[in-house]
């Protein structure tokens, strides 16, 4: 089963590149064969992922009709665990892949895209429809901002007599959660059927709103007093509330968004662990004594010297509570 990963992880990068970068000519000849014979590339090409499942559930259909005297019993059970652990290292793999994908996607249609969207780790998530409003708030605000009254989650920013808040009011947006970021695009047509389009068609402009880097974000769930379809994201110098459209997909995204941030949060601190114990071995080896090193030329006898003349150094959803993640 080995053979199929590095298939899985290059299917959905082949699928997108037949869509969109494929020469012209190739491009044509596909479209004459799905003519011709009824069946589109991606169908063939997705055949050899979907043959694992099959065979999973002809395993089990045989299963049923076997009892537990029967001789291959054991083996039949320990097949169809590989198969299913396998299928579902698959479908993970696809997961990510296709996340991969639709990153590339989204730089391809999102104008002045940040120039460093795409990394090795980073693919999308989930996408949703939502009613989004960002306000800026100043650094020394942000303290107070996060305290609330006592029936109600949400946080309200506070402005100076006669200051002019840079607000805006709740407006439909794509928002995309990613790995480690959430974006906020508007569609780059700003009437109702522009905003209906979705990415996926490859073939609409959208304008980045917001950028929340998820690492320094902080969440804020909605609590008894709120509506709970919404919540909030604060990032430094800016309160970003989201609103999803029903409760299926409020639920849907918040704990998708709840599961990413502890990810990322588990990521952090596993980093953090590696580069303290890192720091606490170059302690230890900087305390060992030096010993000289000895380089032997072709045309001068050994020279002993020390390191340091060569300058090296030694190297789900809450509920109804209020709570943040930080």
């Amino acid at each position: 089963f080995n053979l199929y990963k590095p298939y899985v992880r290059s299917h959905a990068e082949v699928s997108n590149f037949l869509q969109h970068d494929a020469p012209s000519d190739v491009k044509k000849a596909l479209t004459a064969m799905s003519a011709e014979h009824g069946y589109r590339i991606d169908d063939l090409l997705i055949e050899p992922i979907q043959r694992l499942p099959r065979l999973r559930l002809l395993l089990l259909e045989f299963r049923k009709k076997m009892t537990e005297a029967h001789p291959d019993w054991e083996d039949m059970n320990t097949a169809i665990e590989k198969l299913t652990a396998t299928v579902t290292g698959i479908n993970d793999a696809k997961r990510v892949e296709e996340g991969k994908t639709k990153v590339l996607e989204l730089q391809r249609n999102l104008k002045s895209a940040p120039p460093d969207l795409i990394q090795p780790h980073r693919s999308v998530i989930s996408e949703m429809m939502m009613e989004v409003s960002k306000t800026t708030v100043s650094p020394n605000d942000m303290a107070d901002l996060l305290s609330s009254g006592p029936d109600s989650a949400f946080l309200s920013p506070r402005h100076d007599p006669g200051e002019e808040p840079e607000e805006e009011g709740m407006k439909p947006r794509h928002v995309f959660l990613l790995t480690d970021l959430l974006l906020v695009v508007k569609d780059k047509d700003s009437g109702e059927h522009g905003i209906k389009r979705s990415l996926r068609g490859g073939a609409h402009k959208y304008r980045l709103k917001a950028q929340l880097p998820l690492k320094h974000a902080k969440i804020v769930w909605p609590g008894p007093g709120d509506d709970p379809l919404m919540h909030q994201i604060v990032c430094p110098g800016v309160l970003v509330s989201l609103k999803a459209r029903c409760q299926a997909d409020a639920d849907r995204w918040m704990g998708l968004l709840q599961d990413t941030k502890a990810q990322l949060d588990q990521n952090s601190r596993a980093a953090l662990g590696r580069r303290k114990s890192g720091a606490m071995q170059l302690g230890s080896d900087a305390l060992l004594p030096r010993t000289p090193r000895t380089v032997l030329d072709a045309e001068s006898p050994a020279i002993s010297m020390h390191d340091s003349n060569l300058g090296i150094s030694p190297g789900h959803h809450p509920g109804n509570k209020r709570h943040t993640i930080m």
